[in-house]
């Protein structure tokens, strides 16, 4: 009788193990998720969900499963108003990004960041805890969807999970569901103000907004206001005979430049959407002919370029030009033409173009030993853009550009990219300091006007738009004008986030 008993309970335990491996959501009872409310203006790079742990939630979650089993995660997001989330890592071993497999709708941003968009994603092979501190995860939204109305997709549900398994068993859960809600609605019906609601700000910039508009006292010109989601403006007019534009800066975004805005009428309470779109993509081939070359480490001319390049992207970015560089960096050291080319001026720049290489359509630069100036050839100089030096109309002179390896000044490329962007030079302008990048044979150039940056892209000679970079309105706005449709040169506003 005894060993009948001992020879049930066992048939029992192995029929109870077998069912939890045909059915993949056995395990604990699953929960219903749990309901947030959450404000749309919140939620880029709120936490929606964590700190997640990797592995089984109780101790002994899987009877019979091998010790060393690997976890795999089950990851589903359901939003209309979501693009994307980001689960962040911590306490995630160095090597296990490499030993992950995933599938479906993910992909990893960097070595603790992994990306998943609306859908299904599985990622296996997550090492199970076997004593010490789990690696642990949290959830957080990181893209809006584009154009999003904050009126209109209020109300929308978002749902995201995450569930563990090893094997075909779930040994944890994670589960929430948010009621997204626009907290701050504009103004409908009788108001004070009139409204700029920057859309898309994932980042949260306190962006710069230039007005041109009719006031009650009558026309006004780049007044400037701050926000990062709806600005209120005041009671702007309807237009009459005032010109009527409103343009955005803000660190992580293009400029956007709204002529002719007809939003504006005689009772406040008038609303703008300004939709903000990532920075302009900028092509830039750099060709580095001087040896030492390396494209990481050590202390080679291709750092110094890579260095170079990095500055610019800072300086475009932060100082509210909206671009950003993508740069191809080449080692031209080993082309058998290079020793003869190491010295050159902008009318000898066509040899480079044919001898070492040239993309047309792009912003090309060529990193030599020794760059001339034309007007004296003995004298050497930093860098130089040579359409601008020849005065010359040809797209590939003005994609053009000289640095020389004899002055590691890393604003270099960042002003000679001005140039290439229309922009001149400051040194007679007493608005400007020697801090400004423009500055000729400046040291330590930090800063870019909002004014400057408004040429940079909408005047028709920039780069942006001969390269056809850049869409959106165009103008011509040389440096020493100053008109309603052209900021002053040295229109600053700071801080400039």
């Amino acid at each position: 009788m005894w060993i009948r008993r001992r020879f049930l309970l066992a048939l029992s335990l192995v029929i109870l193990f077998a069912s939890l491996l045909v059915e993949p959501t056995v395990g604990r009872a699953q929960p219903p998720p749990t309901k947030h409310l959450f404000c749309l203006q919140d939620l880029p790079r709120a936490v929606l969900l964590g700190p997640i742990p990797v592995g089984c939630e109780s101790i002994d979650c899987c009877p019979g499963c091998p010790a060393r089993a690997a976890i795999d995660w089950r990851i589903r997001l359901a939003a209309d108003a979501v693009e994307a989330m980001v689960l962040e890592f911590e306490g995630l071993p160095a090597d296990a990004r490499g030993r992950l497999t995933i599938e479906g709708e993910g992909r990893w941003l960097d070595e603790r960041r992994l990306e998943i968009l609306p859908g299904m994603t599985l990622v296996r092979g997550f090492p199970r805890a076997l004593g010490g501190r789990s690696p642990v995860a949290v959830a957080r939204v990181s893209r809006m969807r584009s154009g999003l109305d904050l009126v209109r997709d209020a109300d929308r549900p978002l749902e995201f999970s995450v569930e563990q398994f090893v094997g075909r068993v779930r040994v944890n859960e994670s589960r929430s569901r948010y009621w997204l809600v626009n907290c701050v609605r504009p103004p409908v019906g009788p108001a004070s103000q009139d409204v700029v609601r920057l859309d898309n700000n994932t980042s949260g910039d306190n962006g710069i907004v230039l007005l041109d508009a009719r006031r009650s006292a009558g026309c006004v010109n780049d007044e400037v206001l701050r926000g990062s989601g709806n600005v209120s403006i005041g009671n702007a007019l309807s237009n009459g005979v005032c010109r009527s534009e409103v343009v955005v800066f803000s660190n992580h975004h293009a400029v956007q430049v709204l002529p002719n805005v007809t939003t504006w009428t005689d009772a406040a309470g008038d609303l703008l959407p300004v939709p903000l779109v990532a920075p302009w993509s900028t092509p830039v081939v750099i060709r580095v002919l001087v040896s030492p070359f390396t494209t990481s480490g050590g202390t080679g001319k291709g750092d110094i370029a890579q260095d170079d390049v990095d500055r610019a992207n800072d300086l475009y970015g932060t100082m509210n030009c909206g671009l950003a560089l993508q740069p191809t960096i080449i080692d031209a050291t080993g082309n058998p033409n290079a020793p003869g080319l190491l010295t050159r001026m902008c009318s000898q720049a066509a040899s480079l173009r044919t001898q070492i290489g040239f993309d047309p359509g792009k912003i090309n630069v060529y990193y030599i030993a020794d760059v001339k100036r034309d007007d004296a050839p003995d004298q050497s100089v930093r860098g130089a853009t040579c359409g601008m030096v020849l005065s010359s109309t040809d797209p590939n002179e003005w994609n053009t550009i000289l640095v020389s390896t004899l002055y590691e000044d890393p604003e270099t490329l960042a002003h000679e990219l001005g140039h290439a962007f229309t922009l001149a030079h400051t040194n007679a302008n007493p608005d400007f300091t020697s801090k400004n990048i423009m500055w000729g044979s400046g040291a330590n150039r930090t800063y870019f006007t909002e004014g400057q940056c408004f040429r940079v892209n909408v005047n028709s000679e920039s780069a942006l738009n001969k390269n056809g970079v850049r869409t959106g309105p165009t103008r011509s706005c040389p440096d020493g004008t100053t008109s309603d449709e052209c900021p002053a040169l040295s229109l600053d506003v700071t801080p400039n986030n």
